[in-house]
């Protein structure tokens, strides 16, 4: 429920539901391509992934739902890569990742995954790494 509050909160914020009928989406991008890298010192993480082509300008938003922090912003670059600026969180914390694909007739598609801030053992996110339901 307090994701759900969290996404209304910041899409009304940001003016960005469309109001022309249901929300489209995009794929999803996998676990497996992406990797947090954490600071305990500083209390910082960021996020890394390299993704096909497709995903390149979409516009990730990240949120820690365990604090109930909104992180910083950015745009997957043209190769499709991406790398965060350092957020707030600590391990184990829930990291909600929201991408957003803005068409050029104005409508917006959104896809997120909620991940768990962690390294894992083998080095590789996977789905064991996603936030319980």
């Amino acid at each position: 429920m307090r994701r759900v509050l969290v996404m209304a909160l910041v899409f009304g914020t940001l003016g960005c539901i469309p109001d022309r009928g249901a929300i489209p989406t995009i794929p999803i991008p996998p676990p497996e391509a992406m990797m947090f890298a954490i600071d305990d010192a500083a209390g910082t993480a960021t996020l890394s992934f390299d993704l096909d082509v497709t995903y390149a300008d979409d516009l990730v938003y990240l949120f820690n739902l365990t604090r109930g922090d909104l992180g910083p912003q950015g745009v997957v670059d043209a190769a499709g890569d991406f790398v965060s600026p350092p957020f707030a969180g600590q391990r184990e914390d829930q990291i909600d990742l929201l991408f957003r694909e803005i068409h050029e007739n104005g409508d917006d598609a959104f896809a997120s995954l909620c991940l768990l801030l962690r390294d894992p053992p083998d080095g590789i996110m996977s789905i064991r790494d996603e936030c319980p339901k």
